[in-house]
Protein backbone atom coordinates (compact mmCIF):
# COMPACT_ATOMS: atom_id res chain seq x y z
CA UNK A 1 0.00 0.00 0.00
CA UNK A 2 1.34 3.36 -0.47
CA UNK A 3 1.51 6.25 1.63
CA UNK A 4 -1.72 8.12 -0.20
CA UNK A 5 -3.65 4.80 0.68
CA UNK A 6 -3.02 4.50 3.88
CA UNK A 7 -3.87 7.84 4.46
CA UNK A 8 -7.01 7.92 2.68
CA UNK A 9 -7.96 4.34 4.96
CA UNK A 10 -6.90 5.75 8.42
CA UNK A 11 -9.41 9.10 7.60
CA UNK A 12 -12.35 7.21 6.41
CA UNK A 13 -12.64 5.99 9.79
CA UNK A 14 -15.89 7.84 11.77
CA UNK A 15 -14.73 11.62 12.87
CA UNK A 16 -10.80 11.13 11.76
CA UNK A 17 -8.86 13.88 12.46
CA UNK A 18 -5.39 14.42 11.45
CA UNK A 19 -3.30 16.93 13.61
CA UNK A 20 1.16 17.61 13.71
CA UNK A 21 1.32 17.90 17.69
CA UNK A 22 4.61 16.22 17.90
CA UNK A 23 6.48 18.52 14.76
CA UNK A 24 5.75 19.29 11.20
CA UNK A 25 7.30 15.18 10.14
CA UNK A 26 4.61 12.92 12.49
CA UNK A 27 0.98 13.22 11.30
CA UNK A 28 -1.19 12.28 14.12
CA UNK A 29 -4.77 10.92 13.52
CA UNK A 30 -7.05 10.84 16.06
CA UNK A 31 -10.71 9.48 16.94
CA UNK A 32 -12.27 11.63 19.67
CA UNK A 33 -8.91 13.57 20.62
CA UNK A 34 -7.14 9.49 20.75
CA UNK A 35 -4.62 8.51 18.83
CA UNK A 36 -4.72 5.11 16.80
CA UNK A 37 -2.12 5.74 14.37
CA UNK A 38 1.26 7.96 13.40
CA UNK A 39 2.47 8.62 10.12
CA UNK A 40 5.80 9.71 9.14
CA UNK A 41 5.89 12.44 6.30
CA UNK A 42 9.82 12.03 6.07
CA UNK A 43 9.95 8.62 6.15
CA UNK A 44 7.08 7.54 4.05
CA UNK A 45 6.71 3.72 4.63
CA UNK A 46 5.91 3.09 8.56
CA UNK A 47 2.73 3.99 10.37
CA UNK A 48 2.40 3.35 14.19
CA UNK A 49 -0.88 1.24 15.51
CA UNK A 50 -2.50 -0.19 18.77
CA UNK A 51 -2.64 -3.79 18.89
CA UNK A 52 -3.83 -6.45 21.63
CA UNK A 53 -0.69 -6.78 23.58
CA UNK A 54 -1.29 -10.74 23.56
CA UNK A 55 -0.54 -10.58 20.73
CA UNK A 56 1.93 -8.67 19.80
CA UNK A 57 4.69 -11.27 20.18
CA UNK A 58 3.52 -13.35 17.34
CA UNK A 59 3.27 -10.41 15.37
CA UNK A 60 6.60 -9.60 15.71
CA UNK A 61 7.57 -13.21 15.39
CA UNK A 62 5.78 -14.24 12.12
CA UNK A 63 6.17 -10.78 10.34
CA UNK A 64 9.52 -8.73 9.35
CA UNK A 65 7.70 -5.88 8.34
CA UNK A 66 6.07 -5.44 11.91
CA UNK A 67 8.31 -4.03 15.08
CA UNK A 68 7.81 -2.74 18.13
CA UNK A 69 6.22 0.28 18.26
CA UNK A 70 8.56 3.23 17.56
CA UNK A 71 8.90 5.62 20.25
CA UNK A 72 5.27 4.25 21.66
CA UNK A 73 4.81 1.60 24.49
CA UNK A 74 6.04 -1.69 22.86
CA UNK A 75 3.55 -3.42 25.02
CA UNK A 76 0.57 -1.98 23.28
CA UNK A 77 1.80 -0.40 20.10
CA UNK A 78 3.20 -1.71 17.00
CA UNK A 79 5.39 -0.27 13.57
CA UNK A 80 4.10 -1.22 10.37
CA UNK A 81 6.23 -0.97 7.16
CA UNK A 82 3.83 -1.14 4.57
CA UNK A 83 5.73 -0.30 1.58
CA UNK A 84 8.12 -3.47 1.41
CA UNK A 85 5.39 -5.42 -0.33
CA UNK A 86 5.67 -8.32 2.13
CA UNK A 87 1.80 -7.31 3.59
CA UNK A 88 -1.36 -7.62 1.68
CA UNK A 89 -3.35 -4.94 1.17
CA UNK A 90 -6.43 -6.41 3.26
CA UNK A 91 -4.38 -7.39 6.44
CA UNK A 92 -2.50 -3.87 7.10
CA UNK A 93 -6.21 -2.50 6.66
CA UNK A 94 -7.43 -5.39 9.59
CA UNK A 95 -4.36 -3.78 11.70
CA UNK A 96 -5.93 -0.62 11.21
CA UNK A 97 -9.22 -1.55 12.13
CA UNK A 98 -8.27 -3.37 15.09
CA UNK A 99 -6.07 0.12 16.27
CA UNK A 100 -9.14 2.15 15.95
CA UNK A 101 -11.58 -0.16 17.32
CA UNK A 102 -9.28 -0.60 20.72
CA UNK A 103 -8.89 3.39 20.74
CA UNK A 104 -12.97 3.37 20.70
CA UNK A 105 -13.46 0.90 23.24
CA UNK A 106 -12.07 2.52 25.80
CA UNK A 107 -13.74 5.75 25.01
CA UNK A 108 -16.30 6.70 27.40
CA UNK A 109 -19.33 5.77 26.66
CA UNK A 110 -20.90 9.75 25.84
CA UNK A 111 -18.18 9.74 23.03
CA UNK A 112 -19.11 5.98 21.89
CA UNK A 113 -22.59 7.19 21.72
CA UNK A 114 -21.81 10.21 19.33
CA UNK A 115 -19.77 7.71 17.25
CA UNK A 116 -22.80 6.02 16.64
CA UNK A 117 -24.97 9.09 15.95
CA UNK A 118 -25.36 9.71 11.92
CA UNK A 119 -26.59 13.00 10.81
CA UNK A 120 -29.18 12.03 7.28
CA UNK A 121 -32.20 14.07 5.45
CA UNK A 122 -35.38 12.65 6.15
CA UNK A 123 -38.98 12.79 4.03
CA UNK A 124 -41.33 14.85 5.17
CA UNK A 125 -44.10 13.52 7.39
CA UNK A 126 -42.11 9.95 7.65
CA UNK A 127 -41.85 8.28 11.06
CA UNK A 128 -38.49 9.72 11.94
CA UNK A 129 -40.44 13.25 10.82
CA UNK A 130 -42.93 12.50 13.45
CA UNK A 131 -40.37 11.86 16.51
CA UNK A 132 -38.54 14.77 15.45
CA UNK A 133 -41.25 17.18 15.43
CA UNK A 134 -41.79 16.00 19.08
CA UNK A 135 -38.37 16.55 19.89
CA UNK A 136 -38.86 20.03 18.66
CA UNK A 137 -41.80 20.30 21.42
CA UNK A 138 -40.00 18.64 23.89
CA UNK A 139 -36.89 21.34 23.68
CA UNK A 140 -38.30 24.53 21.61
CA UNK A 141 -41.97 24.61 22.07
CA UNK A 142 -43.24 23.18 25.64
CA UNK A 143 -40.71 25.39 27.71
CA UNK A 144 -42.48 28.48 26.44
CA UNK A 145 -46.00 27.44 26.96
CA UNK A 146 -46.25 26.50 23.13
CA UNK A 147 -46.10 23.54 20.43
CA UNK A 148 -45.91 22.76 16.85
CA UNK A 149 -49.61 23.45 15.00
CA UNK A 150 -51.06 22.81 11.73
CA UNK A 151 -49.59 25.63 10.41
CA UNK A 152 -46.08 24.47 11.69
CA UNK A 153 -46.69 21.45 10.30
CA UNK A 154 -47.72 22.95 6.87
CA UNK A 155 -44.50 25.28 6.58
CA UNK A 156 -42.64 22.79 6.96
CA UNK A 157 -43.59 20.89 3.12
CA UNK A 158 -41.15 22.26 1.04
CA UNK A 159 -38.01 22.16 3.81
CA UNK A 160 -35.59 20.00 4.20
CA UNK A 161 -35.41 17.77 7.43
CA UNK A 162 -32.20 16.78 9.33
CA UNK A 163 -32.11 14.64 12.18
CA UNK A 164 -29.06 12.97 14.14
CA UNK A 165 -29.94 9.47 15.28
CA UNK A 166 -28.25 6.41 17.28
CA UNK A 167 -30.23 3.33 17.00
CA UNK A 168 -33.38 4.13 15.14
CA UNK A 169 -33.71 7.10 18.16
CA UNK A 170 -33.55 10.66 17.05
CA UNK A 171 -31.75 12.58 19.28
CA UNK A 172 -31.52 15.88 17.21
CA UNK A 173 -32.84 17.93 14.79
CA UNK A 174 -33.24 20.86 12.43
CA UNK A 175 -34.79 22.08 9.35
CA UNK A 176 -33.78 24.55 6.39
CA UNK A 177 -35.79 26.70 4.51
CA UNK A 178 -34.67 28.28 1.02
CA UNK A 179 -34.73 32.02 1.61
CA UNK A 180 -33.28 32.64 -1.82
CA UNK A 181 -31.25 30.89 -4.67
CA UNK A 182 -28.05 31.61 -2.79
CA UNK A 183 -29.34 32.22 0.95
CA UNK A 184 -30.92 29.17 2.80
CA UNK A 185 -31.95 29.41 6.63
CA UNK A 186 -31.22 27.31 9.47
CA UNK A 187 -33.77 26.94 12.28
CA UNK A 188 -35.48 24.74 14.42
CA UNK A 189 -32.14 23.21 16.31
CA UNK A 190 -32.55 21.06 18.96
CA UNK A 191 -30.97 17.98 20.44
CA UNK A 192 -32.38 15.94 22.81
CA UNK A 193 -31.85 16.87 27.11
CA UNK A 194 -29.75 13.43 27.38
CA UNK A 195 -27.49 13.87 24.91
CA UNK A 196 -26.68 17.74 24.80
CA UNK A 197 -23.14 18.18 25.22
CA UNK A 198 -21.84 15.46 23.43
CA UNK A 199 -21.21 17.74 19.98
CA UNK A 200 -24.32 16.66 18.11
CA UNK A 201 -25.54 19.87 17.72
CA UNK A 202 -21.72 21.07 15.63
CA UNK A 203 -22.29 17.83 14.52
CA UNK A 204 -25.97 18.63 12.25
CA UNK A 205 -24.79 21.95 11.61
CA UNK A 206 -22.07 20.72 10.03
CA UNK A 207 -23.83 18.21 8.24
CA UNK A 208 -26.22 21.11 7.30
CA UNK A 209 -23.96 23.30 5.67
CA UNK A 210 -22.62 20.45 3.56
CA UNK A 211 -26.19 20.00 2.21
CA UNK A 212 -26.38 23.37 1.91
CA UNK A 213 -23.27 23.87 -0.63
CA UNK A 214 -23.77 20.24 -2.51
CA UNK A 215 -27.47 22.60 -3.16
CA UNK A 216 -25.16 25.31 -4.22
CA UNK A 217 -26.53 27.85 -1.67
CA UNK A 218 -23.54 29.96 -0.87
CA UNK A 219 -24.91 31.84 2.49
CA UNK A 220 -26.25 29.70 6.04
CA UNK A 221 -28.21 32.61 7.78
CA UNK A 222 -30.65 31.84 11.36
CA UNK A 223 -32.29 33.54 14.04
CA UNK A 224 -30.05 32.33 17.13
CA UNK A 225 -31.64 32.91 20.73
CA UNK A 226 -28.96 34.81 22.95
CA UNK A 227 -28.44 31.64 25.18
CA UNK A 228 -27.33 30.03 21.96
CA UNK A 229 -25.49 32.47 19.78
CA UNK A 230 -22.47 31.92 21.66
CA UNK A 231 -22.49 27.98 20.41
CA UNK A 232 -22.74 29.75 16.51
CA UNK A 233 -19.83 32.14 17.03
CA UNK A 234 -17.99 29.27 18.31
CA UNK A 235 -18.79 27.58 14.17
CA UNK A 236 -17.53 31.02 12.74
CA UNK A 237 -21.38 32.25 11.90
CA UNK A 238 -21.44 36.62 12.03
CA UNK A 239 -23.87 38.12 14.23
CA UNK A 240 -25.99 40.93 12.24
CA UNK A 241 -27.61 44.20 13.77
CA UNK A 242 -29.46 44.53 16.75
CA UNK A 243 -30.99 42.08 19.13
CA UNK A 244 -34.87 41.50 18.70
CA UNK A 245 -37.95 39.85 20.24
CA UNK A 246 -39.59 36.39 18.59
CA UNK A 247 -41.66 33.94 20.80
CA UNK A 248 -41.02 36.51 23.31
CA UNK A 249 -37.04 35.87 23.80
CA UNK A 250 -34.09 37.66 22.27
CA UNK A 251 -32.26 36.64 19.70
CA UNK A 252 -30.52 37.91 16.82
CA UNK A 253 -29.94 37.38 13.19
CA UNK A 254 -26.43 35.10 12.51
CA UNK A 255 -25.05 34.40 8.97
CA UNK A 256 -22.01 32.54 7.34
CA UNK A 257 -20.54 32.09 4.40
CA UNK A 258 -20.14 28.80 2.74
Amino acid sequence: MSFEEIYSYCMSKKRSVESFPFDEYTMVIKVENKIFALLSIDKPGFINLKHHSLLIPELLEQYQAIRPGYHMNKNHWITVCFNDGSLTASFIQSLIDISYSLIVQSLPKRSRLRLNTICKIIPYQSEEYISAMALRNEVLKYPLGLHCTEKDIAEDLHDIHIIASTERLVVGCLILKEIDKTTIKMRQVAVSPKFQGMGLGKDMVEFAEQTAIHMHYSTMELYARIESASFYDSLLYTRIGNEFIEVNIPHIKMYKNL
